[in-house]
């Protein structure tokens, strides 16, 4: 698919307002290469009382788009473990980084 034909099928999408399915379509190229895409047995959002996603983030220090995918994380305001960090941790590092401006 060339990237015209994604912003058309994903405008069309939006229009019969469809945006997750929209955002399938327009996934930024950095996912195809995340290091996560070989685990889809481990949890990356782990549901509250469990483990803060230690599996997880271990798979996320190997992987070469992890600058991108917490920067993806905090722009999207995203639920689980993206770029090694939890939404929790996320939260943190964003106040402290506001802070320290």
């Amino acid at each position: 698919m060339q990237p015209a034909d994604e912003r058309f099928w994903a405008a069309l999408l939006r229009a019969h307002d469809a945006p997750e399915l929209a955002d399938l379509v327009c996934r930024p190229s950095w996912m195809a290469r995340a290091a996560c895409r070989a685990h889809p047995g481990v949890s990356f959002f782990p549901v509250r009382g469990e483990s803060t996603g230690a599996p997880a983030k271990a798979i996320c220090r190997s992987c070469s788009v992890l600058a991108e995918c917490y920067a993806y994380a905090v722009e999207h305001e995203e639920r689980g473990i993206w770029g090694g960090t939890s939404e929790r941790e996320r939260r943190q590092l964003t106040r402290r980084s506001a802070a320290a401006s």
